[in-house]
């Protein structure tokens, strides 16, 4: 973890990507996998996370551990909680 909050702002956003493009692509349906390229949402925009009320790294990784952590538990419920919480994070930004 500790690499992650020293990586320059255009490599850690890389990883940020990859990882959503594994989960999205992971569901193997069309629909998510095209959620890549649409411009709605998250995906595409880091300026999202260079806004005055700054998200933490930390926080961002504690949510994506959480989200990888219940998909390979099988816990289902789980993921979508952490998910809800990504989201509510990324929100937060605004």
């Amino acid at each position: 973890m500790k690499h992650l909050l020293k990586l320059q702002y255009d490599e850690y956003f890389a990883l940020d990507q990859k990882f959503h493009q594994e989960l999205l692509e992971s569901l193997g349906d069309p629909y998510f996998s095209n959620l890549q390229h649409s411009p709605m949402g998250f995906y595409n925009h880091p300026e999202l996370q260079l806004t005055d009320n700054k998200l933490s790294r930390k926080e961002v990784y504690e949510c994506h551990r959480k989200i990888l952590n219940a998909i390979c538990e099988g816990d289902s419920a789980g993921a979508y909680e952490a998910l809800l919480q990504h989201s509510d994070l990324m929100l937060k930004a605004f």
